[in-house]
């Protein structure tokens, strides 16, 4: 068995030395999930398959599979599932916001002690892009007869719409904006579900620019300022705050807008150990990779 996961750790080499695009082909196809967790998955490393989550992951799993260490690449379907697969032991390591993390755990005392964080990676922001048509500039512009797309149930972005909503509903005077009705589709489709009607906005968390959003943007969609007395109040019980106020330039979707920062966050499962060298390797690279990606301070 070793010789074979050498054999194939060689063929990974030549082919991330031949082309970037080619390597990660390859390693879409060797690291593709088993079925079934086995003690031959060797470490799991949970992501969702689409924009910087998956690069980190894929990142950390060459380096691993570089160093002799065996890993088994496990799709899923957002946030909330791969948080759930570190909670039972199905993941070694995976990705989330920490408000998703905070939040799940609040439901959830098992995934609160089964889940730690093991390293922050990078910013994220709230996004929210408009059609001209709709003369939204600004949140507080949504009203009850809006639709806002918010991505698939489950998923880190549809999670923080929800808890906004219910945080204005339960801190505040129930502004419009939270009587929208949320739209649980993917990010991706969102310009074409917008163009036919079926909404007026897309909201997202994600780093700066993302691709969805960057698209919308230079498809003419206005980015929407977001701003709420009501998410600027609240805290974590340490006193500091959930969501921090922030101002991102111009360079990000060619107009600078206010929003709301939320970190990228490594956790580990405390189900099911890891080989210790594994542990040191992925908590003394993951900080580097996250800083790549950092576009906001």
């Amino acid at each position: 068995m070793s010789r074979i996961i050498f054999a194939l750790l060689g063929l990974i080499a030549g082919a991330l030395a031949v082309s970037t695009d080619t390597g990660k082909e390859f390693i879409n196809q060797v690291l593709k999930p088993t079925p079934a967790a086995s003690q031959e998955a060797g470490t799991v490393l949970c992501y969702k398959p689409s924009g910087n989550y998956e690069q980190v992951m894929e990142a950390i799993g060459i380096e691993l599979m570089n160093q002799g260490h065996q890993v088994t690449m496990l799709k899923t379907s957002g946030s909330e599932d791969t948080l759930n697969g570190l909670s039972t032991g199905k993941c070694n390591f995976g990705i989330s916001q920490n408000d998703v993390h905070y939040l799940l755990s609040k439901k959830n005392l098992s995934l609160k002690s089964a889940v730690k964080p093991a390293s922050v990676l990078y910013t994220e922001v709230m996004t929210l892009m408009c059609s001209p048509e709709s003369g939204i500039d600004e949140l507080s512009d949504i009203t009850a007869k809006n639709s806002v797309i918010v991505d698939n149930l489950g998923s880190g972005s549809a999670l923080t719409w929800d808890n906004l909503v219910q945080i204005e509903k339960e801190f505040g005077g129930e502004d419009s904006w939270s009587k929208a009705t949320p739209v649980y589709s993917s990010l991706s489709e969102a310009e074409a579900a917008i163009s036919v009607g079926e909404a007026q906005c897309a909201f997202g968390v994600a780093g700066v620019p993302a691709t969805w959003a960057n698209t919308m943007a230079k498809n003419g969609f206005t980015v929407s300022w977001l701003e709420d007395k009501d998410i600027n109040d609240l805290e974590f019980p340490e006193g500091t705050s959930l969501y921090d106020a922030t101002r991102v330039p111009s360079s990000g979707y060619g107009a600078k807008f206010d929003t709301y920062k939320i970190k990228a966050v490594l956790f580990q499962s405390n189900k099911t150990p890891v080989n210790p060298e594994v542990e040191r390797i992925v908590k003394r690279i993951a900080p580097s990779i996250g800083k790549r990606l950092n576009t906001i301070q």
